[in-house]
């Protein structure tokens, strides 16, 4: 028979904690990008990108340090996300059970996004870095919206309150409307100014308005996304993660075991 034994992170750490943490590590990331950035003058104090605090030395190591956390936790959750309800056997179609597997997908790339954006700076290389930011924004996107479906369809089966599937509902149609703001106002700023990176905007260039517009946009979305996972807290508090470790039956002896006298 099989001897299985659950791992001591997992009887220390509970599934909402890694929720908790990718939030608290996303929001330090904002704010230790910016705060040490602007300090240090080395972007504008009023709404720069997200991106532009954390592209410049030595705000770029905390910040970097800080997103690759945050995605790791953010992966980590997701999974717990999709192995619950698969475990629950709530999901009673097969279209629900697909919609899961593909929102396991989504997020998967989404966080990987984050890992681009933390470690590939817009100064150093910006295309690797502006798909990162695509992935983890836009493919983020879709997976609130496919998880807020599922919290509908399954509300009675996991005990989400209608209140709080509003709450996700409003939240991805913010990150969604958001994110088009962002895009749009980039690409209009850009045309504008005639500049692709620019850290140091000032109200008397071409395109500021709409640099603010989109840069704010950004910045509210990246927060809607971190409130929409804390909402799930609730629900992950209910959950037990354990890890299995099956050891064979048929072990291989050693070769010293046979000359050892007790």
């Amino acid at each position: 028979m099989d001897r299985r034994t659950s791992c001591l992170l997992f009887r220390c750490v509970r599934p909402h904690h890694f929720l908790v943490l990718m939030g608290a590590f996303t929001i330090l990331s904002f704010i230790l990008g910016y705060a040490i950035s602007v300090s240090l003058d080395k972007v504008n104090y009023l709404f720069p990108y997200i991106s532009d605090t954390g592209t410049t030395t030595p705000a770029s190591s905390y910040f970097g340090l800080c997103l690759n956390l945050a995605s790791v936790f953010a992966a980590i959750s997701m999974y717990f996300r999709h192995s619950f309800l698969e475990k629950q056997e709530v999901l009673t179609t097969v279209r629900l059970h697909m919609l899961n597997d593909v929102t396991l997908l989504i997020g998967g790339f989404s966080a990987f996004g984050i890992m681009l954006v933390a470690n590939f700076q817009e100064t150093s290389v910006l295309t690797i870095h502006l798909i990162g930011a695509f992935m983890t924004f836009a493919l983020g996107n879709v997976y609130c919206w496919i998880n807020t479906y599922i919290s509908h369809v399954i509300r009675n089966e996991t005990g989400s309150t209608q209140g709080m599937i509003a709450l996700r509902g409003i939240l991805s149609a913010i990150s969604t409307f958001t994110f088009l703001l962002t895009m749009i106002g980039a690409s209009m700023a850009k045309n504008e100014s005639g500049k692709t990176i620019n850290l140091h905007w000032t109200s008397d260039q071409k395109g500021y308005k709409l640099h603010l517009m989109s840069t704010f946009s950004e910045w509210i979305m990246g927060i809607s996304f971190v409130i929409f996972f804390l909402t799930f807290v609730g629900e992950f508090r209910r959950m037990k993660a354990t890890l299995p470790i099956a050891f064979s039956n048929h072990q291989q002896r050693m070769p010293f075991e046979e000359n050892v006298n007790v």
